[in-house]
Order: C-alpha cells, then structure tokens, then sequence
C-alpha cells in the first residue's frame, strides 16, 4: 500500500463530507428566503448564520483536498515546504474550529433571546387570560 493512501482517502472524506455541508446549507438558505414572514432581527441572524456555514464548508473542502494532494505532492518539495505546508493545513483546521465555535456561540445567544421573547409572551398572554377569568367571574 502507497504511503500515500490514507491520507488520499481522509482527505477525499473529509471534502466529500464539506460538499455535503454546502449543499445542505445552500438548500436550507433557499427555504429561508422563501419565507416571507420573519422579523428581520432572524433573518439577520439566519443570514449571518449562512454565510458562516458556507465558510466553514469551504473550509472543510479546501482542507480535505490539501490533505488529499499534500501527502502526494508536497514531499516532492523538500522537508522544508512539507512542514510549511503542513504548519498551514492545521492553521486552516484551528481557523475551521474557531469558525465552528462561533457558530454554536451565535446559535447559543440567538436560541436564548427567543426563549425570553416566548417567555414575555407567555407571561403576557397568562396576565391576559386572567383579565379575562375575572371579567367571566364578575
């Protein structure tokens, strides 16, 4: 077996799984812009939160074809290339990481604000319905 099989194959799952993801997130963008409905503080947000995604599909692509063709090619280059090269691919993966952990923060914070709005809602619609009981009791 080449030397360079493993990370042929890593590589080209790793890709494959970011085409995935930009497609699933194309598909998923196309939906939201059909709605019509929604308030622009979530379609801020539901952009802000494409256009992450996209990055970060593109990254695991970009990263998945560098490890794919780095371990064939970049040797021929000298050691000196291959541990740039390389020092490169995980600076992509660190940035890959902090793009996905941003994603959970921003999803995290939006997800928080929704639960209050539905909690201020549901306290009003309580204070509502007990207006009403009393008026029905009186």
């Amino acid at each position: 077996m080449p030397h360079w099989l493993p990370a042929v194959l890593f590589g080209t799952a790793i890709a494959a799984f970011g085409v995935v993801m930009l497609r699933r997130n194309l598909r998923a963008w196309h939906e939201v812009t059909r709605e019509r409905d929604l308030n622009p503080f979530d379609l801020v947000h539901l952009r802000d939160r494409y256009s992450r995604r996209v990055q970060l599909s593109g990254m695991l692509l970009t990263i998945g074809v560098l490890i794919a063709i780095g371990d064939v090619f970049v040797w021929n280059f000298g050691p000196a290339a291959a541990a740039i090269f390389w020092i490169l691919v995980i600076l992509l993966g660190c940035w890959t990481a902090l793009l996905a952990l941003g994603d959970l923060t921003s999803v995290h914070a939006h997800s928080q604000v929704l639960r209050k709005r539905v909690e201020q809602q549901r306290q009003a619609l309580e204070a509502e319905l007990d207006e009403l009981r009393k008026r029905a009791g009186q």
